[in-house]
């Protein structure tokens, strides 16, 4: 978090082994905005990013270091979704016969959730992990 972007930038282009190169991809995710952005809200962005690409412990672990003139994190990240993943985290939620009006999202029992009520009269809710009903 207290490196320069420029120097990181170039440390992940020299990443080796999956879990290296997995870091890196999640740092190259939101490069634009950690050339401007303070040290804390890298941390928040690097550790949301590292949830997009579904490895919540290296979230964790973002989240945990200590950043120069900044509070130690009191949040993590459960689960995020983006357009930047791989697509093993997109899912496309079938079974609805009408348009779809109303979404929401939640933690169910440790899972994350949609809720999704439909023109057809009825309510869905969707493990967000499998994409299943």
């Amino acid at each position: 978090m207290n490196a320069a972007p420029g120097e990181v930038l170039g440390l992940a282009d020299a990443a080796s082994g999956p879990a290296e190169r997995l870091a890196a991809a999640v740092y190259r995710a939101s490069a634009r905005v950690h050339r401007d952005a303070a040290a804390g809200v890298r941390r928040q962005v690097l550790a949301l990013d590292a949830a997009r690409y579904g490895d919540r412990e290296l979230s964790a672990r973002i989240t945990a270091v200590a950043v120069d003139g900044e509070a130690d994190a009191r949040w993590g990240v459960d689960w995020a979704a983006g357009s930047a993943v791989s697509h093993r985290f997109r899912h496309t939620l079938t079974g609805h016969t009408g348009r779809v009006g109303s979404v929401a999202v939640a933690v169910v029992d440790g899972r994350p959730v949609a809720v999704t009520g439909s023109d057809d009269r009825t309510v869905r809710v969707w493990d967000l992990t499998t994409g299943e009903q």
